[in-house]
């Protein structure tokens, strides 16, 4: 597939297969993804792609394999044997054709041997040009012809093949001696227009080349020693629970929390951040990070197959195969270009028919047949077909390097350009999310016995922890409060019967050392008031200073009480001035309590719409605004606010685990800084120009190519000729191409100013 349309003709042709439900087609990956019914037959969907004129197989691809796809290796090496092979044959086609015609001794040129061998060597270069050469054109153009469309390369198979056609068609009307052939035109035709696909497809590779070193990560094989023994086995074999080894500057294989040691990671990969995080006993650590100079010892809470790394990959390869809606209307119009493009040809040759009609038949079939292949030469549906995805793809590549994760690409960035308010979420949102705990207030029951106490907390939070800012917090400072304990109880038993509440906290069942089997809640006060009074017991009111509130009741009585602070980001009241100034309407949405919420809306000058708010408020508010007709951003962690970031226009999600992955949301914030909204509503803002710009451009290039491909230009002194228009045709989709390019450098250059 070379550009969108051969993706929509992919497209049209698994989608119209009975029992297919959907089907989305990466142009960077070179894949389809089809979901179905039971009943169709896998062997039914390589046909339908196959009479569409490609190649396919069934199956997942390996790591390495899509990594191939987006270097184009295979591709660009087979370019590179066609440009050595169109060199070799056109040097014999010049020397032999046009060096030997207006430098070769008259006596030899007047041989009748020496001019049969000569008209023999130059059909049998240029024929064995077309097929080797030229022969992934022809095999395209033939492809296309038998599923009954037509492409960039039936443009250019049809001009060659009209090129020998003429030539033979001179032979007969001149002689041997002196005919008027096209061989030189055919191979500067060919040899252009592979030069021009080579270059297209190294500027294709440039634009991937970020995402190439994310599945690079996946690929790379990592083997650990499990913590005790001497035995060591693949990243792929480990499972939650597992203790290993992590060595300095090697890639952390799963999620997983540290229990001992200390390092910094590098997660730049990731979140586009540079500076290595410094990590500590309880900190949580995500697969494709790099461990710094220390060895430390994880415990895995994630395999590798659920890992954010994986789920990450997932993300980005949905993000490659959106589409915007303004593409669909230019498949409109290249569906019936090239047909358009031969209509024209046909009419122009009429006209020189007409005009040259005092001419020999011959002649005129000679004057008609340029005419005609100059047409088909300069035009170019890939252009067209090139000018969205090139933009978008250098939109999400600069968002993924700015931190910015675009799950469904080019989607998102115009559904951003019609957004009026912004609905912000307050924890790990305008908060920086790195809580910390301020009081711990333990029931008399449970004085003495605190270490007890924190290991039945760890086990309530450890599943939640890396997902949730609170959880996070709770189990890494409990974490430390347990100490050995904790490692007794992971190599005896576990938590069951785990039920976290979205919003509230998390209730299970512990067993520990004792045998006895305890129920815990951690969680919100609503969560243990209601837990309580169903016992028979009621939460007393507490007053603590401005903060978050986590109580803690096993068995049925409460056992302890949290307090957690969190501050402001520095860069949240910028954010929020910066959103104002453009216009959108900016206001909080929070589940905390009403003091929070005023002391968070005094510091930032931000709107409260709601205080103390489950998922389903916040799910209400944001329906409601749109019902209203407003279009709405919903920005939040992806945990309590999952329903309402799916509901929005547009959600926006700080990441905070592997959950944020899959919490309905568009866009993915890798790097944890607010202002980053600012940033993909420019390169949203930008990448959309630039789209409309490059669809512009690419119809107003091929109009006054074709224009002068008939002829407009020859008052002015402008002739052009079938390998000047080749070059022309392919100097249209590298041009659309390095357009993206340009954008591509030109976001990085603004990201880089802002940075400053």
């Amino acid at each position: 597939m070379t550009c969108s349309a051969c993706t929509n003709t992919v497209d049209k042709a698994i989608s119209g297969i009975k029992g297919v439900q959907d089907c989305t087609v990466s142009l960077a990956l070179q894949e389809a993804r089809v979901f179905h019914q039971p009943d169709v037959r896998p062997a039914d969907l390589v046909s339908a792609i196959e009479d569409a004129g490609f190649e396919a197989k069934v199956g997942e691809r390996t790591t390495l394999q899509k990594i191939e796809s987006m270097r184009h290796q295979s591709e660009l090496e087979r370019l590179r044997q066609s440009l050595t092979q169109a060199s070799l044959y056109s040097s014999v086609i010049f020397a032999g054709g046009v060096a030997v015609q207006y430098f070769g001794p008259r006596s030899v040129l007047e041989s009748q041997v020496i001019s049969v061998a000569r008209q023999f060597t130059l059909l049998v270069a240029v024929l064995a040009l077309c097929a080797t050469a030229g022969g992934w054109i022809f095999s395209s153009a033939l492809e296309a012809l038998k599923a009954g469309r037509a492409n960039m390369h039936t443009l250019i198979a049809a001009s060659s093949t009209l090129g020998i056609a003429i030539s033979l068609s001179n032979l007969a009307r001149d002689g041997l001696s002196h005919p008027q052939t096209y061989y030189d035109t055919v191979a500067g035709v060919i040899f252009i227009v592979t030069a021009g696909r080579y270059c297209d497809i190294l500027s294709r590779r440039q634009a991937t080349s970020t995402f190439v070193g994310l599945y690079s990560m996946l690929h790379e094989s990592a083997v650990l020693q499990i913590k005790g023994t001497k035995r060591q086995v693949q990243a792929s074999m480990l499972r939650a629970g597992d203790e290993v080894m992590v060595e300095p500057f090697a890639l952390v294989p799963c999620d997983g929390y540290l229990v001992q040691g200390s390092t910094y990671v590098n997660e730049s990969i990731m979140t586009g951040e540079s500076m290595p995080i410094t990590k500590k006993i309880g900190d949580f650590l995500y697969a494709g990070s790099r461990n710094g100079p220390g060895q430390i010892q994880v415990v895995v809470s994630q395999d590798e197959g659920g890992s954010f790394l994986n789920r990450l990959v997932k993300a980005v390869e949905s993000s490659l195969v959106s589409k915007v809606p303004m593409q669909q209307n230019v498949e409109i119009i290249t569906n019936y270009f090239v047909l358009a493009v031969f209509v024209i040809a046909g009419l122009a040759g009429l006209r020189t028919w007409k005009q040259l009609g005092s001419l020999p038949v011959l002649a005129q079939i000679d004057a008609v047949g340029r005419q005609v292949m100059t047409v088909l030469a300069a035009a170019c549906p890939c252009a067209l077909g090139l000018a969205t995805p090139c933009a978008i793809m250098a939109g999400i590549d600069v968002a993924w390097r700015r931190g910015i994760l675009l799950m469904d690409g080019g989607r998102t960035m115009e559904a951003l350009q019609h957004i009026t308010h912004v609905v912000l979420d307050k924890t790990g949102t305008l908060t920086q999310g790195l809580l910390r705990i301020s009081e711990i207030k333990y029931n008399r029951t449970w004085e003495g016995k605190e270490k007890e106490l924190a290991v039945l907390v760890c086990a309530a939070e450890e599943h939640g922890a890396s997902s949730h800012p609170v959880g996070a917090a709770v189990f890494r400072a409990l974490l430390q409060v347990a100490g050995d304990a904790w490692k007794e109880f992971k190599d005896t038993s576990e938590a069951v019967g785990l039920d976290e509440i979205p919003g509230h906290g998390v209730k299970c069942q512990v067993k520990l050392t004792d045998g006895k089997l305890r129920d815990v809640v951690v969680g919100s006060r609503t969560l243990v008031a209601d837990t309580l009074r169903a016992c028979g017991s009621v939460l007393e009111h507490a007053t603590y200073d401005e903060g978050l509130y986590v109580f803690v009741v096993v068995d049925g009585e409460l056992a302890a009480s949290i307090v957690l602070k969190d501050t402001a980001r520095p860069d949240a009241k910028t954010t929020i001035d910066a959103l104002k100034a453009r216009g959108y309407h900016v206001s909080m949405l929070t589940g905390d309590n009403k003091d929070e919420a005023r002391r968070i809306s005094n510091l930032l000058g931000v709107t409260v719409m709601a205080a103390s708010a489950t998922p389903e408020t916040k799910l209400k508010h944001v329906q409601d605004l749109i019902a209203q007709g407003h279009k709405v951003a919903m920005v939040g962690d992806g945990m309590n606010d999952g329903p309402s970031l799916a509901a929005s226009d547009v959600g926006i999600m700080m990441a905070h685990g592997t959950k944020c992955l899959s919490s309905g949301g568009g866009v993915l914030i890798l790097n944890s800084q607010l202002r980053s909204i600012s940033t993909l509503l420019d390169i949203a803002a930008k990448t959309t120009r630039q789209i409309k710009f490059n669809v512009g451009w690419a119809l107003a290039y091929n109009a006054v190519a074709v224009l002068l491909a008939l002829g407009a230009g020859k008052s002015y002194g402008i002739t052009i000729t079938p390998p000047i228009a080749a070059a022309m045709m392919s100097t249209s989709s590298v041009s659309v191409t390095g357009l993206g390019l340009l954008l591509r450098r030109r976001l990085l250059n603004d990201g880089w100013a802002a940075d400053e």
